[in-house]
């Protein structure tokens, strides 16, 4: 009985034990799956933290320097630093660019800039963003030490007569002005470039050259003979003549009349001599009832010999006066220029503004290679035809120029290049509508033009034969034109280079 007892505490003891284990076991299994569940929690924060750190890391990273079109980067902290996390503006602006490759710990690599002109000739803000971490640095944009001549209308010094780039003189001017006076068959004549017009306070409109002729005692020409076209078109560009559409007899010009009819003389001097264009008159637009010699600058094929009805608010190249005695003295300097209208840095033209002229000393040899870029803007639209964004010549006379670059009122950008084989463009459609800045450009390879606009190639113009006026460079004319009111335009910078370049990696930093 005594055993019985003695049996049943054992194993009541025994169980009470495994009782107890049990719950020395589960508690001690909770202890490790709170420790466990923990650790792993605060790993994972940390995995967490990692990764938001990472994500908005402030890189230890400065620009070591700046050099043609790169950005030299040195990383000095453990982070590598790859093309996706790298973002390049300009003032703002999104800049196109490719990392070299990946820049490691204390490592430099380099990023290329693709499309610096766009942005123009001067002083701009480069930021740099990795990350969180933001460079900012001053520098400016400026063609390759290769260019030919460059002007940002910035400095004082763009300002003067002359200016000294890469060794070469070149003067830039708005206006020039010639004047030239002459004789013929008894008669006196002046005869003024387009330059003049601001200088004399005067519009060479056909009224407004009418006008001033009659201000100094003489008329608009009568010509007479073949003779006489010859003596005054040798002596003059496109101008206007005393030949008019009056079909009332009141001495203004009026369009009641057929293009061909109605053709009378201003002055009391008569003549039956005619030189018209083919095809002139032909009343193709309206108000066209007053004559002009012809000017051959777009290599159509006319004479600059010949007539043309044009509208009477147009504006020619120059403009003449005819005397039946002695005027005297010219009433401005036979030769004389004119600074650019100059603004914030940029040259302002406007409606009636024959553009700005670059004329350089120490070119003597041909330029069968050129590449040119301009940076304008049109503040408001135009009205008629087109400007002239740039165009070589060999002299500052109304010579024919090989190749140009034309932007028209409904934003057609035109490239032209004239071969023996003829005259031969290329366009495109360009947006100017946004009244921002806008970079076109041309480059000639001595085979072919090729057009950019804003960074983007535009097609080219293949030239069908030998060129047919090899350029020394003597002159580059940027904007102006012959027309009624163009409207205004905006020149902020014009790079010239005497060799065909890529734009993308022709402009660089410092």
């Amino acid at each position: 009985m005594r055993q019985r007892k003695r049996v049943k505490k054992k194993s009541t003891a025994a169980v009470v034990a495994v009782i107890v284990i049990i719950i020395i076991t589960i508690v001690l299994l909770s202890l490790l799956y709170s420790w466990v569940f923990g650790m792993s929690s605060q790993t994972t924060q940390v995995a967490e933290r990692t990764v938001k750190t990472h994500s908005e890391q402030l890189y230890c990273v400065r620009i070591d320097q700046v050099a043609k079109n790169r950005v030299y980067l040195r990383n000095c902290g453990p982070w590598t630093i790859r093309n996706e996390t790298l973002n390049i503006f300009l003032d703002g602006r999104p800049v196109e660019f490719s990392l070299n490759r990946e820049i490691k710990e204390n490592e430099v690599g380099f990023v290329e800039l693709f499309d610096l002109y766009r942005f123009g000739i001067g002083s701009h803000d480069l930021t740099v963003s990795i990350g969180s971490t933001v460079l900012k640095k001053k520098v400016r944009v400026e063609p390759d030490p290769s260019a030919l001549a460059f002007w940002d209308f910035e400095e004082p010094n763009f300002l003067t007569d002359y200016d000294r780039i890469n060794g070469l003189e070149a003067k830039i001017f708005d206006g020039v002005c010639w004047a030239w006076k002459g004789e013929f068959n008894g008669h006196f004549y002046e005869s003024y470039f387009l330059g003049c017009a601001d200088a004399l306070q005067m519009v060479p409109t056909w009224s407004g050259t009418l006008s001033f002729c009659r201000s100094r005692g003489g008329y608009l020409p009568v010509v007479s003979s073949e003779l006489e076209n010859e003596f005054l078109t040798n002596s003059s560009g496109a101008s206007w003549i005393g030949f008019f559409q009056d079909s009332d007899g009141d001495g203004i010009p009026d369009g009641n009349c057929a293009p061909g009819d109605c053709w009378t003389w201003l002055s009391d001097e008569t003549s039956t001599y005619t030189n018209w264009a083919p095809g002139q008159p032909d009343d193709a637009r309206e108000g066209e009832d007053c004559a002009s010699f012809w000017q051959n600058f777009t290599g159509d094929p006319y004479s600059q010999r010949e007539w043309f009805d044009l509208p009477c608010n147009f504006i020619p190249a120059g403009f003449m006066c005819e005397y039946t005695s002695d005027p005297g003295a010219l009433p401005v300097e036979p030769e004389s220029f004119y600074p650019p209208k100059i603004e914030d840095g940029k040259v302002l033209l406007d409606g009636y503004d024959d553009g700005i002229t670059m004329f350089f000393t120490g070119i003597d040899e041909p330029k069968t290679r050129l590449s040119v870029f301009i940076t304008v803007r049109k503040p408001e639209p135009w009205s008629y035809d087109r400007w002239i964004l740039f165009r070589p010549k060999s002299s500052l006379t109304w010579d024919n120029p090989s190749y140009g670059l034309f932007l028209s009122a409904s934003d057609v950008l035109k490239a032209c290049v004239q071969t023996t084989s003829g005259y031969t463009c290329s366009e495109a459609k360009v947006d100017f509508s946004d009244l921002e800045q806008h970079t076109a450009g041309l480059v000639y390879n001595g085979t072919h033009i090729s057009v950019y606009f804003d960074g983007s190639l535009l097609a080219p113009v293949q030239q069908t034969g030998e060129i047919l006026y090899p350029q020394e460079l003597k002159v580059l004319r940027v904007g102006g034109n012959t027309g009624v009111n163009r409207g205004k335009l905006e020149v902020d910078d014009i790079m010239v280079f005497s060799d065909a370049v890529d734009p993308r990696t022709a402009f660089g930093l410092r």
